[in-house]
């Protein structure tokens, strides 16, 4: 996946929940720091995961927030495939 692919699917969902007027939503991505804007650095070629909830209590929220902090921190400086496995977090909601 590159940067321009994710923000086609960041884009793609954003507008479906607006079409259908879908609130009360969190969507989080973790991503690698070596994506890039239109090619693949590696294989394989997912360099992130996300994850989007609705219907969650404040709390649920936040502790997501905490989660997807600690994993960001806890990569620093990872390796992935003999390359850069560090972690960023994108808040798309």
């Amino acid at each position: 996946m590159t940067l321009s692919v994710k923000e086609q699917l960041n884009a793609y969902i954003l507008n479906g929940l607006r079409k259908n007027k879908i609130k009360g939503c969190a969507c989080v991505e973790l991503i690698l720091e070596i994506i890039e804007r239109n090619t693949i650095p590696c294989n394989p070629g997912i360099l992130g995961s996300g994850i989007l909830t609705a219907n969650l209590s404040k709390d649920s929220n936040t502790i997501l927030q905490d989660y997807s902090n600690l994993l960001v921190n806890m990569y620093q400086g990872a390796i992935y495939n003999g390359t850069n496995g560090t972690l960023y977090k994108e808040v798309i909601l």
